[in-house]
């Protein structure tokens, strides 16, 4: 895409806003500029990536360097670091002409990009997490054979329940719930004995391989069969290291599910410790497990 092609197809629409929801690699800052001032309208921003508040990185990792213009990044050969810094300085300089105002799908977001220079710390913003897409019970029939499948293998077993689209990115933390039930399995062998793991996501039958006595998996779900294995799990987690929100946190947290997460993306603002669930930091493993055994074993005496 392009201001040119954009302005031409709806040249006969005057908008009064301009909504910018996922756009890096088919728009950037310049063209949003001329769009603004062609058409003399609001831009409000509903970013789903820190890309554009870095000098290019999506996943900025340990790397403070998008706070200081990207001049040293870590990620590009030595001939080509200036890329990413002027990437950094040409953001900063559009974006300060669209004066923009943002909707953040987490307080994680928002902090974020207000850390970095390419934000005016003035701009007007608002958190609203991410919608979900889940109706309610009465929409779906449980006749449906992998929901019969995961029922009778559920039966007499506490559930619990993770997923991402990609488990194989580090982001997801999928070596740190490894950790996780690797202690559980080996310490704790009565109480994983009558665990069922449901895991969601591409490559999930191998990264849970060694579990697989005590797990389902599956590459995607329908929404149907997502909704119906979300009201039978009695825990929902989410060990992501790095979200910027989390769409997972928002379903389970609309209906009402118990969710155990670590400290990113929107794990702040959707769950309260001790009313429904738990934040941990990212390698406190055995911390984890202990109140994963206190709360599958009492869930109903677990929140004091």
């Amino acid at each position: 895409f392009n201001s040119g092609k954009i302005q031409k197809k709806i040249k006969d629409f005057k908008p009064d806003i301009i909504i910018i929801l996922w756009f890096e690699y088919i728009l950037n800052y310049k063209e949003i500029l001329n769009i603004k001032n062609e058409f003399k309208c609001e831009v409000v921003f509903i970013p789903f990536d820190m890309f554009n508040f870095t000098g290019g990185c999506r996943y900025t990792q340990s790397c403070e360097n998008f706070k200081i213009e990207c001049n040293n990044c870590p990620a590009v050969r030595k001939n080509f670091k200036s890329f990413a810094k002027n990437s950094f300085i040409e953001r900063k300089k559009y974006l300060n002409d669209i004066k923009a105002k943002f909707i953040f799908p987490s307080t994680f977001a928002k902090n974020f990009a207000f850390s970095t220079k390419i934000i005016d710390p003035d701009t007007i913003n608002e958190i609203i997490n991410y919608p979900t897409n889940l109706q309610t019970e009465k929409f779906f029939s449980l006749n449906n054979k992998l929901i019969e499948e995961v029922k009778m293998l559920s039966m007499n077993k506490k559930v619990i329940f993770l997923g991402a689209q990609d488990l194989r990115e580090w982001r997801k933390g999928m070596h740190n719930f490894i950790n996780i039930i690797s202690i559980l399995k080996t310490k704790h062998q009565d109480f994983f004995k009558n665990i069922l793991i449901i895991a969601a996501g591409k490559d999930s039958s191998k990264l849970l391989e060694n579990y697989k006595e005590n797990s389902l998996c599956y590459e995607n779900l329908s929404l149907k069969n997502l909704y119906n294995i979300y009201q039978i799990s009695d825990l929902i987690v989410v060990p992501s290291l790095q979200e910027w929100s989390s769409l997972m946190m928002s379903e389970a947290a609309s209906l009402e599910k118990t969710i155990f997460a670590f400290k990113t993306g929107s794990s702040e603002d959707l769950v309260i410790n001790n009313v429904n669930g738990y934040i941990f930091d990212p390698y406190n493993y055995n911390n984890i497990v202990k109140k994963i055994i206190l709360f599958l074993n009492n869930p109903s005496n677990f929140y004091i």
